[in-house]
Parts: C-alpha cells; structure tokens; sequence
C-alpha cells in the first residue's frame, strides 16, 4: 500500500471575517433581546435588522438580503407563514429549508 501526504499550505489574512447577517422578526420584547443577545454572544453573526409586522419584514429582507432570518410564526401584523411564503416569491434563493420550532 502506498500512501501519499499531501500539505496544504494556508495564508493567514489579517482582516477579520465578515459576520453572518441575521434578521430577527419577534413580537415580544423579551425573546427579541434574548435572541439579539444569542446572536452576538456567538461572536460569528451580527443581527442586521428586527421587527415585528410580516409586511415590514419582507420590505427590510429583499432590501438587506441576510443570510439567516429568524422567524417567530405569531405576528400581531401577518404571520411567519406569510413572511415564509413572500420570501419564496419574492425570488430571494433559499440555500436551506425553514425550520419550524413550537
């Protein structure tokens, strides 16, 4: 058997990664600063937008485009379903699929 090493060599860059852009739709103040204070704590994201009306929401996503949308699906203005359903036509590409949690 013959075994091949490959190195890799790696450039290390100065410049600090750019954050994950995450847009945050919640309607109780509480869990919007639990979930903003989540998103930073991470240290890899940073919440680029919030609200709390599914109309509002879908105007700031196509605009600001994020990578990662949290979802609350209770909305006193529309619902997650609807902001869901708007992104898909709306055309925005979706790389992975909504999960919902109760």
């Amino acid at each position: 058997m013959v075994r091949q090493t490959v190195i890799v060599q790696t450039r290390l860059i100065d410049q600090p990664l750019a954050k994950l852009p995450v847009y945050v739709i919640e309607d109780s103040t509480l869990v919007l600063r639990q979930l903003v204070a989540f998103v930073r704590a991470t240290g890899l994201a940073e919440v680029v937008g919030t609200t709390d009306d599914a109309t509002q929401a879908l105007r700031d996503i196509e605009w600001i485009r994020p990578n990662v949308v949290l979802i609350d699906l209770h909305l006193p203005v529309g619902s997650g379903m609807d902001v869901i359903a708007g992104i898909k036509q709306a055309g925005c590409q979706a790389t992975s699929r909504p999960f919902l949690c109760p």
